[in-house]
């Protein structure tokens, strides 16, 4: 998956700074996103195979 800047999805959602830092935060911690810095920068990419993972099991609930 392509990588993001943590300020670039930021700047495409409709929701504050910090409020998308937790979430990004979270959703790397469950192992959704990896999570990269380099100095003080964040890029994130997708876990293709959690979120299919996570996807399967979803679909298990149904």
């Amino acid at each position: 998956g392509r990588e993001l800047y943590a300020q670039e999805i930021v700047e495409q959602l409709d929701i504050s700074q910090p409020a998308v830092s937790r979430h990004l935060n979270l959703l790397a911690t469950a192992g959704v996103l990896r999570m990269r810095r380099e100095g003080n920068a964040r890029y994130y990419t997708v876990d293709g195979e959690t979120l299919r993972r996570l996807a399967d099991a979803l679909r298990a609930l149904a």
